[in-house]
């Protein structure tokens, strides 16, 4: 789907988005073993990225991510160009997208979870989460023509998700994301619908 969309508006939106995440600490009575964890460093896999994630209060957490997504698409494309016919195309490319991002996250049911006695080792709960990021053009490893990402991307995103933890040290998130994204900074923008999963290992 796309859409115009006023260049002020997008800023205001992204300003907003950091402000959150970077929300000063919340002070709350309770013991520091309470809560989310108070820091956490991982390496992602599926999306090879070094991220850490710091506790802002029981239920919140911020956290950074740098590394890349990954970029996959193979078949034959079908467009229609005023036009009774279609014209086709063969598209074939991966490529890894280098991107950095900033994350807020409100794991609204980890404190139920953990008075059940429920497991919550590496923040495993559901949540609620809002961001940014910038992914730039692509690093080809295969392709047979000129397809795949040429500009920047910046946007922002909110969704919800959940996280659970295998043994202590491997996570496993999946989410469902809204995403406004905008190419180059400029007021063409498109948004979408993105499903995610990420695996992790905590390295600390």
């Amino acid at each position: 789907m796309t859409k115009k969309i006023n260049h002020s508006i997008f800023m205001k939106a992204l300003s907003l988005t950091l402000i959150a995440c970077l929300f000063v600490i919340t002070a709350v009575a309770q013991e520091p073993t309470e809560g989310v964890e108070k820091k956490m460093t991982k390496i992602n896999a599926i999306y090879p990225s070094f991220e850490q994630e710091f506790r802002l209060s029981p239920v919140t957490t911020w956290s950074y991510r740098a590394g890349f997504n990954i970029s996959l698409a193979y078949g034959d494309f079908y467009s229609y160009d005023n036009s009774l016919y279609p014209s086709t195309s063969h598209v074939e490319y991966f490529e890894f997208l280098p991107t950095a991002e900033i994350n807020y996250r409100w794991y609204y049911r980890l404190l139920k979870r953990q008075e059940k006695g429920r497991k919550t080792i590496n923040n495993s709960a559901g949540y609620f989460f809002a961001g940014a990021e910038v992914v730039t053009p692509g690093i080809k490893l295969q392709t047979v023509n000129s397809d795949g990402l040429h500009d920047a991307i910046s946007g922002i995103y909110a969704g919800w998700g959940f996280r659970r933890t295998i043994g202590k040290k491997i996570t496993i998130d999946l989410n469902l994301r809204y995403s406004l994204l905008m190419r180059n900074v400029e007021e063409t923008a498109f948004s979408n619908i993105i499903p995610g999963f990420k695996v992790g290992y905590r390295i600390k």
